[in-house]
């Protein structure tokens, strides 16, 4: 009987250890990152979306003095449900999800943020639209049939 070998995946931020690894070895392993914020409570969080073709976001979280405290994908439907509407800001969801795929103004006059994820396995675009006063007023997940088509697909 053949045995299937799966070789392990390339995990993003591999070698990257909380506590002992620094800003340094975060750009050494993941490069220069897209965006970063300055965190509550002091420090810096670097974002690293792997869009248009993937669907994830890798915060790094760096402690004030530059040592690295977490790492991790930031585009999770557990993430995705601490939106609430009519109480989250932008800055919250940008500290979140870190920088959006896409924005726009919908027809309706929203500022419309979309973070493209992977939820239960299934590719959604997850919407969050804004009022002038940075204000969440409506957020949803939007799958798109065309992502369960046959063949390559973003």
């Amino acid at each position: 009987m053949l045995g299937a070998c799966a070789a392990p995946a390339l995990q993003p931020g591999g070698g990257l250890v909380p506590g002992q690894s620094t800003e340094t070895d975060v750009q050494r392993v993941m490069g220069s990152p897209a965006e970063k914020l300055a965190a509550r409570g002091g420090g810096e969080t670097w974002f690293y979306p792997t869009t248009p073709e993937g669907r994830m976001t890798y915060a790094a979280r760096l402690q004030p003095d530059g040592v690295l405290s977490s790492f991790d994908q930031r585009l999770t439907k557990e993430n995705i449900s601490k939106v609430v509407e009519g109480k989250s800001t932008r800055e919250d969801v940008r500290e979140l999800f870190g920088p959006p795929f896409l924005t726009y103004r919908t027809r309706l006059g929203f500022e419309e943020w979309d973070y493209r994820v992977e939820v239960d396995m299934r590719k959604f675009d997850f919407l969050v639209d804004f009022g002038d006063d940075g204000i969440v007023k409506k957020a949803w997940l939007l799958h798109d049939p065309i992502y369960d088509a046959p063949g390559p697909r973003g």
